[in-house]
């Protein structure tokens, strides 16, 4: 069953089992409950329960699960569902709220190779639009980083908060954070992230302490 730093992490997101009990949710952590057998409201639930234990540092499933199961299950049966779109709230850095340079959106994922052929073609559209040569384009493909989703143009950063509202943290300059590969700033959206062991021996702790709204 969930532990009580589990509980206190749904709490504080303000959810609740209203919809998916406890005793289903157990059952689907340990595979043993069909997923097809979920209503919609259940899988939603479990989803927002996953992802907010997931962040907390108390995750009840494995990425490729939550991403390649419980999440394609939702795009399978509303592919329009707003939760697919919705940007996620990150943790709060302290400081003023200011609106962002550019609106940062989450990112689109596919499952399939013809989830990549649609995103092409949506492209190639675009440019027709915009009278530009579709050959002329480039695509650039990088592992993705799992980082803090932040927005540097040149003078200052931002973290993205809830994607149209940030915080100014220019800052973390001053405190050591730096562009990878010696790079420039300004590259516009990017990822702060830090060493596995660094956020293990420094960070992991606090990090569950914020979220479940503990000194």
């Amino acid at each position: 069953m969930l532990s009580e730093q589990q509980l206190q992490l749904i709490q504080q997101a303000h959810l609740d089992f209203s919809q998916l009990s406890q005793s289903k949710l157990e059952s689907l952590r340990q595979n043993s409950h069909p997923i097809d057998t979920l209503s919609d409201a259940e899988l939603i639930d479990f989803l927002k329960i996953a992802n907010v234990l997931y962040r907390g540092g108390e995750s009840i499933i494995s990425d490729d699960e939550y991403d390649f199961i419980y999440l394609a299950e939702l795009q399978k049966r509303s592919p329009r569902h707003p939760f697919l779109n919705t940007v996620e709230p990150e943790l709060a850095f302290a400081g003023k709220t200011v609106d962002l340079p550019v609106t940062m959106l989450s990112t689109d994922k596919a499952y399939h190779l013809e989830d990549v052929v649609r995103w092409v073609a949506r492209i190639a559209k675009a440019a027709e639009e915009l009278a530009i040569d579709f050959a002329s384009l480039e695509f650039k493909v990088t592992p993705k980083l799992d980082g803090y989703a932040a927005y540097d143009d040149g003078i200052h950063l931002y973290t993205r908060g809830d994607g149209r509202k940030g915080t100014d943290i220019t800052r973390v300059f001053e405190r050591g954070l730096k562009v990878a590969e010696q790079g420039e700033r300004g590259l516009g959206a990017g990822e702060i992230v830090v060493y596995r062991h660094y956020f293990a021996q420094h960070l992991a702790y606090c990090l569950r302490g914020v979220v479940a709204g503990k000194p």
